[in-house]
């Protein structure tokens, strides 16, 4: 028994390398560096290069970045500027980044692969690949608090970028789409909204509360490259990041997916509060020309723009009214009460090509 316990651990501990892709080097590859120990941030708004690399003859990417210290709040915006460009195609916040809320007092420390934060008022990292072809330039601004602050980053040149089981172009880019908004009952959100080009989803966090829990009721869909026909990702919110019954197993973080943060009253139905990432590494979805995604706050079950509960599902698109299948609504009660506007703060990254 002992040693299928700890075979069990080894094969999920393995996982991810196995799927991983492999890239070949060629000799030519490079490792870059850079970090700042203890430097004090004095001037609120003033956005600070942390980092730059420029001239850089082959491609490369980013590959670690570590956040520590008091100007590396929720407050704390993080833009990263590539090849030479006026406007920074990614531009975060470092909490929310890290799929932690603001008003979190939760201070264990927690993991993932990917990113995590390992420190109380600190210890922010994440491992997402940043691609850049020539140059790459990455700023801190935080317009409400000042002090001491540390940071490291990491990379490659001359490596082919790869990115869960792909290989990625070389004129790949990481973009995050931001949403913060009230959604009504049952109507609808865009979360991203990529044209034209080509790419792969690689992450979304939710952090959203509700003065009723059944926001988590909303199914979330996507649609790819212009089709008229929505995809379903998933059957219900908390389902979309691999938890159910509205995430009754309290908090989780997982190489897939995981819950950072939750409060919520003592009946489980009232106001709920909840921060929650996907990752879409060894779940891939892919796009060749264009790709939304897209959120409702609670559910229609079948019938028009409804989500499917049966198979088949008798809907083209998001569904088309029927006599025989219009669609329904939840029936509310104590344990089910209706649904109330949700506010929802989310962020979509997504690399493109």
């Amino acid at each position: 028994m002992a040693f299928a316990h700890w075979l069990a651990i080894f094969i999920v501990g393995l996982l991810p390398t196995l799927c991983s892709a492999t890239v070949k080097l060629d000799g030519q590859g490079q490792s870059f560096s850079s970090v700042i120990k203890q430097f004090e941030y004095s001037t609120r708004g003033n956005e600070l290069t942390l980092f730059e690399k420029k001239s850089v003859d082959e491609p490369g990417y980013v590959t670690e970045q570590w956040f520590t210290g008091g100007p590396f709040d929720q407050y704390a915006r993080i833009r990263i500027y590539i090849d030479g460009e006026n406007e920074a195609s990614l531009d975060f916040n470092v909490s929310m980044s890290s799929a932690v809320d603001a008003a979190a007092d939760r201070n264990t420390p927690w993991s993932t692969r990917l990113f995590g934060r390992l420190a109380n008022n600190g210890g922010f990292f994440n491992t997402f690949r940043i691609p850049f072809s020539f140059h790459i330039r990455i700023t801190l601004t935080n317009t409400h608090s000042t002090g001491a602050l540390w940071y490291i980053v990491r990379g490659l040149v001359g490596v082919k970028l790869a990115v869960g089981s792909f290989e990625l172009p070389n004129k790949t880019r990481l973009r995050v789409y931001k949403q913060d908004k009230v959604i009504a009952p049952f109507d609808f959100v865009t979360l991203s909204k990529t044209s034209n080009k080509s790419g792969m989803l690689f992450l979304v966090t939710f952090d959203i509360h509700s003065a009723t829990a059944t926001f988590m009721e909303g199914c979330v869909r996507a649609k790819i490259d212009n089709s008229d026909e929505i995809t379903f990702l998933s059957s219900g919110m908390e389902d979309f990041f691999l938890s159910a019954f509205y995430f009754n197993d309290n908090s989780y973080e997982g190489f897939q997916s995981g819950l950072t943060y939750k409060v919520e009253d003592a009946s489980g139905y009232g106001y709920t509060h909840v921060v929650a990432y996907k990752f879409f590494l060894d779940d891939p979805i892919l796009f060749r020309h264009s790709f939304q995604l897209i959120w409702r706050n609670n559910e229609v079950l079948g019938g028009e723009k409804g989500c499917p509960d049966r198979f088949p599902a008798y809907l083209k698109g998001e569904g088309k009214y029927t006599d025989t299948f219009p669609g329904k609504k939840r029936s509310w009660s104590n344990s089910n009460p209706a649904p109330n506007e949700a506010y929802i703060q989310s962020y979509v990254w997504v690399y493109e090509w």
